[in-house]
């Protein structure tokens, strides 16, 4: 049903005020079977006069305007009906997000600080049981190496013996044939003797010169020959590689094998062992460059190998910019470099010079000095170069690094280890090895027993003779009766034979050491193969445990993000729906306040009642309504000039039914002063 708009009915409303002399007004006005004409009618006809159909509109104005405040309270509470049902709904999903958030960090921060977490430190706690295997064994396999390098040094001394036992006993062995075969005759059989004695004494000093150019051509081999009979594996590694710096040059093409002055000659190297103890000296009395206390650094055989190639390619290619090769190898944790130019003492350069300017501030470099002191580097290996070193004419090179892919040793165990090779070694290759020396002493003690019998009597030399440049003396006093020299050489012969057996043995026992050490050191060496093998795993193992570990936490919190989204927007809601229940509470509170006052109002008029007593609904539709004619004669009046147009009034009040119905009895009642008229209704 619809409802004409209050407006349309108002009397004071031009679109309802009748024009002059014509005026079109409903027939009927339906309101539930009550014809509002007929009423207003039997009001005329009490008053004496007929009542124009435009007066009818009052009754359906006020209907209406009731109708409509009914209409507007029942939408009205339609509307809060609506709005509580959407706010219910609205907090029910507040309330499920907040449930389902509360859920989500529960079930995210409950699995990540617990199951994921726990997965995180056994895996860290696998690497860390991993380490500790590998580090023993890794242990486990520096004793083997070492104790397998004293089984080869202990073999190599052995070898050495038994083959100057050997010669000593040939040489005994040669002199006591050559006795034997003396018999006592004349003179000139003593020549024959003597001979052999030279001849031994000979051999002992040809065996003694061999083992003096044996030690003089391992010597030759520099700290390579160091390396190997102490096998360090990364230290050979790194001197017979061929290395290739990021200068473009090859490593190889600047060291020159155990030459005299180059960085890989042991004498070279046998210098550095005091400046690498100074090095440390000076380092643990400063500490840190705070002053911290600092651990003395350690030595290796990787380390020395790699600052020895390095120092070599620093005094052939040094230059402007260029003096470092950095062929820092393949370090561990962190690598550092010294060089020095020129000094006989690197360290007052490298150290005590750059501490001063350190601590004064006096703006010089400092590196090298901060370098040696640096709680990062652990291990460091020197050399020293003594050749082709353009204008300084030496130089030395300290490496550092972090760890040790080798044995580390202390300076003083690796100066006794280096020393313990190295010295014997200088003395066989100026002296001849012991057992050699051993042997020419014997010689030449048996040849001086043989001159020693001999009556120095002129006598003729024979041609087997010649050359001996030894006075030939009576037999007899050599060999005749008590058979002295006989006895000496057999007794000789028998000890160098003893000598001989027991230097076999012994060399017999050391290669057995040899063998035995080196299965130890396979067998360790595969240990740490394993070991490392199960750390590598077990560092990708907590690497993946702690991508997962992070992964999944991310993905909780991503869902918790999530959940808290969906409180925000089912918060928000609420909110709009809190906003609009309200905006539908106070509408209703307005239509209701609205339809009591206009029950009120109608309550106590004509209208009112009528309207109260259908409690129905006013249709008006003023374009269905049929025509009435109203005819007036009247007596024409001048008219008065119209005056200026002024703005339209306010709209005047609504009146009440009985006000209405007093103003159209008083203007119609005016309408007789001018003759008869005549009401048409169109029917």
């Amino acid at each position: 049903m619809s409802h004409s708009s209050p407006a349309k009915h108002r009397l004071d409303s031009a679109a309802t005020r009748p024009a002059p002399g014509r005026h079109r007004a409903p027939s009927t006005v339906h309101s539930d079977g009550i014809t509002t004409v007929a009423a207003l009618s039997t009001v005329g006809a009490v008053a004496g006069i007929l009542v124009p159909t435009v007066q009818a509109d009052d009754i359906p104005a006020v209907c209406v305007a009731l109708e409509d405040a009914k209409g507007a309270a029942a939408a009205a509470d339609q509307a809060v009906e609506q709005a509580q049902a959407a706010y219910d709904e609205a907090l029910a999903a507040q309330q499920q997000a907040q449930m389902d958030l509360d859920a989500q960090r529960n079930s995210a921060y409950g699995v990540s600080t617990g199951s994921a977490d726990y997965y995180l430190a056994t895996t860290q706690q696998q690497l860390a049981d991993a380490t500790a295997q590998a580090e023993v064994a890794q242990q486990e396999l520096a004793d083997a190496i070492a104790a397998r390098n004293q089984a080869l040094a202990d073999d190599t001394a052995a070898q050495q013996a038994l083959a100057d036992a050997e010669a000593a006993l040939a040489a005994d062995q040669r002199a006591e044939a050559a006795a034997a075969t003396q018999t006592p005759a004349p003179s000139t059989d003593n020549a024959a003797a003597r001979a052999a004695a030279n001849d031994a004494l000979i051999d002992a000093e040809d065996a003694l010169e061999a083992s003096k150019q044996a030690a003089q051509a391992q010597i030759a081999e520099g700290s390579l020959g160091f390396f190997e009979r102490m096998g360090s594996t990364y230290a050979v590694d790194i001197l017979n590689g061929d290395h290739y710096t990021s200068t473009g040059i090859y490593m190889s093409d600047a060291t020159h094998m155990g030459e005299e002055g180059d960085a890989t000659s042991l004498e070279n190297m046998y210098q550095v062992m005091e400046f690498m103890k100074s090095t440390n000296e000076r380092r643990v009395a400063n500490g840190d460059v705070n002053h911290n206390p600092l651990e003395p650094l350690k030595v290796s055989d990787e380390l020395m190998a790699l600052s020895q190639i390095n120092g070599n390619w620093s005094r052939v290619y040094r230059g402007p910019g260029n003096n470092h090769s950095r062929n820092f190898g393949d370090f561990i944790r962190s690598a550092g470099e010294n060089l020095s130019w020129g000094a006989r003492d690197p360290l007052i350069g490298l150290f005590d010079e750059e501490k001063d300017a350190y601590y004064n501030n006096t703006g010089e470099q400092t590196g090298h000095f901060e370098s040696i002191v640096s709680p990062k580097f652990t291990v460091m290996g020197m050399s020293q170069i003594t050749t082709g070193v353009p204008t300084y004419g030496i130089a030395h090179q300290q490496q550092f690094w972090g760890a040790s892919h080798d044995t580390a040793y202390s300076v003083d165990e690796y100066t006794a280890r280096f020393n313990a090779y190295y010295e014997p070694l200088k003395d066989r290759a100026e002296n001849g090895s012991p057992e050699a020396q051993a042997a020419v002493a014997a010689a030449e003690a048996q040849l001086a027993a043989l001159g020693s019998a001999v009556q120095e009597t002129p006598t003729t030399e024979t041609p087997a003779d010649q050359g001996t440049g030894m006075v030939i003396g009576n037999a007899d006093d050599i060999f005749g009766g008590t058979g002295t020299i006989n006895i000496s050489l057999q007794v000789e012969r028998d000890g160098r034979a003893q000598i001989a057996a027991d230097t076999a043995t012994a060399l017999a026992a050391a290669e057995a050491r040899v063998t035995a050490a080196q299965t130890a050191v396979d067998t360790a060496d595969t240990a740490v193969a394993s070991a490392e093998a199960a750390v590598a795993q077990a560092q990708i193992d907590a690497d993946n445990a702690a991508a997962a570990a992070a992964q999944f936490v991310a993905d909780q919190e991503a869902l918790v993000r999530d959940a808290e989204a969906q409180l925000d927007a089912a918060t928000a809601a609420l909110a709009e729906a809190e906003t609009v229940l309200n905006e539908a509470l106070a509408e209703r509170d307005s239509a209701q306040t609205t339809l009591a006052d206009l029950t009120a109002d109608t309550g106590t008029s004509a209208a009112g009642s009528q309207c109260g007593s259908t409690g129905a609904s006013v249709e008006i539709d003023n374009t269905q309504l049929p025509a009435v004619d109203i005819t007036v004669p009247v007596t024409p009046i001048t008219p008065e000039p119209e005056p200026t147009p002024e703005p339209a009034p306010a709209p005047a009040p609504a009146q009440d039914f009985f006000s209405v119905l007093m103003q159209a009895l008083s203007f119609f009642a005016s309408l007789r002063q001018f003759g008869t008229f005549y009401v048409f209704f169109g029917f």
